[in-house]
């Protein structure tokens, strides 16, 4: 009997939580704030390239600037 009682101390908890009313559905979000682009803004990188070929043993890099100036908003369908 004591473990018939508990069981249903475990099982009505568990039913009563499921029958909860269904959340609306959030508007979805296109993520444009993780890569945020303005017009006009300007981004420098130091950019570092080193590459090596063992079989001709050939080693080079080179380093320059890259800059990204956005110029115009475009939104793909």
């Amino acid at each position: 009997m004591m473990k018939r009682s508990f069981l249903l101390l475990l099982i009505v908890p568990i039913v009563l939580s499921a029958c909860t009313k269904e959340e609306s559905a959030r508007p979805l979000d296109p993520g444009y704030d993780y890569f945020p682009l303005r017009v006009g803004t300007r981004v420098e990188y130091q950019v570092d390239s080193i590459w090596r070929d063992d079989a001709h043993d050939v080693h080079d890099s080179e380093s320059y600037r890259l800059q990204q100036v956005t110029a115009a908003a475009e939104t793909d369908a």
